[in-house]
């Protein structure tokens, strides 16, 4: 055991003392040179951001439907009201129409109703009918009436007369609010 313990040193002792040699030495960089001058230079400064304008203009639909026209150039100057977008009103007339059916069967029940109101007071001045009769005959008159002021309501005047808004074309027209370029 002796002799592999100093064996081994020795070849440890051996390979220490050989030694290698050095890598050579790198060359020196190379580097640009310039010539300095003196002159004005402009300051240029990069920023990630969106710009607005002072009066930005945020178009939202106010009714749903169709676009049947656009009306202006991306990027032209438009004046106040000027016309934007045309929308297909056929489903507006349909809603105006079916709302307008509406109103008449509900004008038609209340004078339904209020004749039957004005013959079962006769019939029960003559106690021909009860009470509970006419109660209920005066009951579906005030209903009638309030489904004629809901169907009234629904179309936007008071006389239930049709309004501008569901006769004509303002509804599906989109008009400008502020005059200004648009894109």
């Amino acid at each position: 055991m002796d002799t592999r313990i100093a064996s081994f040193a020795s070849l440890i002792a051996i390979a220490a003392c050989h030694k290698t040699a050095a890598a050579p030495a790198q060359p020196p960089p190379v580097v640009q040179v310039a010539d300095v001058e003196q002159m004005d230079v402009p300051l240029y400064r990069e920023w990630i951001a969106t710009l607005d304008g002072f009066v930005n203009a945020d178009i939202r639909p106010q009714v749903e439907g169709y676009v049947r026209k656009q009306a202006y150039r991306e990027g032209t100057h438009v004046l106040r009201h000027d016309l934007l977008f045309l929308i297909d009103p056929r489903n507006y007339k349909a809603v105006a129409d079916q709302a307008k059916a509406t109103l008449d069967r509900n004008i038609a029940a209340l004078e339904k109703a209020r004749l039957d109101v004005k013959r079962d007071r006769q019939l029960f001045a003559q106690q021909t009918i009860p009470r509970q009769q006419l109660d209920n005959d005066v009951t579906a008159e005030l209903e009638a009436a309030a489904n004629v002021e809901s169907a009234r309501a629904i179309l936007g005047s008071p006389r239930g007369a049709m309004t501008p808004c569901w006769t004509s074309s303002s509804t599906t027209a989109a008009r400008t609010r502020t005059a200004g370029r648009w894109s």
